[in-house]
C-alpha cells in the first residue's frame, strides 16, 4: 500500500470540491448493488472540465510509486458518516484493474480520516491518495458526527 501526501494545492482541492458538486446524485440500485451517499459517474477522468486536475493526481501518483499507471474509471464520493453510508466492497471484479485509489479530498478535522479495510484501519489526512491492490475489501468509516466527507476513487491499471 502506498500513501502520498500533498496531492493537490489547496486552491486546486477547493476548486475540485466545487466544480464537482454539480455531478453528485444518488445513484439507484442497478442489478442488486447498493451506492452509498453520492457518486458522480465513474467517468470522471474523461470529462473536459476535470481532464487537466486527473492528469496533475494521476502524474503525482506516477512519479511518488514509480509505476505507469492509467486510469480506468474514476468517481467522487460524498458521505457523511452515516452508517447506511458504509458498504464493503472490492474493484477486482473488472478485469483491467490492478491497483485502486481514494484521494481525501475533504475530510472532518480533528478526526481519524482514512479508510477502512478488512485488515485494519489506514489514516490518511485530507489532500493525500492512498493506492492498494484493487481486490482488497474496504469502506468509508462511520461516525457518529456529521460531516461532509468528499474522497476521490480511481480504478488503474499499468499501462502496456
Amino acid at each position: 500500500m502506498y500513501k502520498i501526501h500533498n496531492v493537490l494545492s489547496n486552491n486546486d482541492r477547493k476548486k475540485f470540491i466545487k466544480d464537482v458538486k454539480p455531478f453528485l446524485r444518488q445513484l439507484e440500485d442497478v442489478n442488486n448493488t447498493f451506492y452509498p451517499g453520492k457518486q458522480t459517474p465513474a467517468n470522471l477522468h474523461k470529462h473536459p472540465m476535470f481532464a487537466s486536475l486527473m492528469n496533475s493526481i494521476i502524474d503525482k501518483i506516477r512519479k511518488e510509486i514509480k509505476l505507469d499507471l492509467e486510469i480506468c474509471r474514476s468517481w467522487v464520493l460524498w458521505s457523511n458518516g452515516r452508517e447506511d453510508q458504509s458498504l464493503w466492497h472490492h474493484h477486482y471484479v473488472y478485469e483491467d484493474v490492478s491497483f485502486s485509489s481514494v484521494y481525501y479530498l475533504k475530510t472532518f478535522p480533528f478526526f481519524s480520516n482514512g479508510t477502512v479495510f478488512r485488515g485494519g484501519f489506514v489514516k490518511a489526512p485530507q489532500n493525500s491518495l492512498i493506492l492498494f491492490p484493487s481486490h482488497l475489501e474496504h469502506s468509508a468509516p462511520t461516525s457518529p458526527l456529521r460531516f461532509d466527507r468528499y474522497t476521490l476513487a480511481m480504478d488503474l491499471n499499468i499501462r502496456t
